[in-house]
C-alpha cells in the first residue's frame, strides 16, 4: 500500500486514547470494580452501556458549556475533572458515594501501567523520526497524559504534547487545531492527523486545512481509514 503522507507534511499529529494507547483493562470492568468496592453489584454490560452513553453526553461539551452547567468552571483542568465527575456519577448512579468512586477512578487511570500501547506505535514512530518528521500528540485527555506519556517507553519519541485542557479548547472546536498550528509554527497543509474518532480527528482538522485519516484496527482500509499505523509508511 502506498504511503498516504504527502511530501510536504512536516508534522504527524496523533490522537492518544484509542489511537496510541488503550486501558490495559476494559473500562467497564474497572468501573464495575469501583462500584463493588461500595457494595453495589452492577452487570458489566450495563456499566459498558452507561459509560458509552455518558461519554457521548458529556464528552464533547466545551469548557464554556461546562461553566454554564452545574459544574465548576470553564478552566481546562477543573473542567476536565468536572466532566469526568459527571460521567462517573452517571455510570455509577447507584453508588452511595459517587465522589469517592470518582477519586478512585481518576487516580487509577493516572497510573502508566494501567495503559497499553499498541504494538505498531514504537516502530512506526522510529521510522517517521528517521524520515525527519516531527511527532506530536493532540488529545482531549487531561494533564494525567503527561505523566503517562513520560513513563511509557514506546511514546518517548513524542516531540510535543497538546492537551485540550491546557490549550483551553477541546476537539472538535476549531480553536484547538488553530492553537496547535500556532504553537508549532507550521502551515495547515504541513500537518497530518491520525486518530480513531472521525469528527475529532478527521472531519474537524480537515476543515482547518489539515490532512487527516481515521485509524480503525478492526476495519478494512479505504480512502478514509487505515487499519494499522504501518499503513503510514
Amino acid at each position: 500500500m502506498r504511503s498516504p503522507l504527502p511530501p510536504h507534511v512536516r508534522v504527524i499529529a496523533f490522537d492518544a486514547v484509542g489511537t496510541l494507547l488503550v486501558p490495559a483493562e476494559p473500562v467497564a470492568e474497572v468501573y464495575r470494580r469501583a462500584a463493588a468496592g461500595q457494595g453495589v453489584e452492577i452487570d458489566i454490560g450495563l456499566v459498558d452501556a452507561r459509560f458509552r452513553a455518558a461519554v457521548r453526553k458529556f464528552g464533547s461539551q466545551t469548557y464554556e458549556q461546562l461553566e454554564n452547567s452545574d459544574v465548576e468552571s470553564k478552566d481546562g483542568a477543573a473542567g476536565e475533572k468536572s466532566r469526568w465527575r459527571q460521567i462517573v456519577a452517571e455510570v455509577l448512579e447507584s453508588c452511595p458515594d459517587p465522589q469517592a468512586a470518582f477519586e478512585e477512578l481518576w487516580t487509577y487511570f493516572a497510573v502508566p501501567s494501567h495503559w497499553h500501547v499498541f504494538a505498531d506505535v514504537a516502530p512506526v514512530w522510529s521510522e517517521l523520526r528517521r524520515r525527519g518528521l516531527r511527532i506530536v500528540i493532540a488529545s482531549n485527555f487531561d494533564e494525567r497524559l503527561r505523566a503517562i506519556q513520560a513513563a511509557l517507553p514506546e511514546l518517548v519519541e513524542c516531540d510535543q504534547l497538546f492537551i485540550s485542557s491546557e490549550l483551553g479548547s477541546i476537539k472538535p472546536q476549531p480553536e484547538f487545531y488553530q492553537r496547535v498550528m500556532r504553537q508549532l509554527s507550521v502551515m495547515a497543509d504541513e500537518i497530518f492527523m491520525i486518530g480513531d474518532h472521525y469528527q475529532n480527528d478527521v472531519a474537524a482538522p480537515r476543515a482547518q486545512g489539515w490532512t487527516a485519516l481515521r485509524i480503525d484496527r478492526q476495519a478494512a482500509r479505504d480512502n478514509e481509514t487505515i487499519a494499522s499505523l504501518f499503513d503510514l509508511l
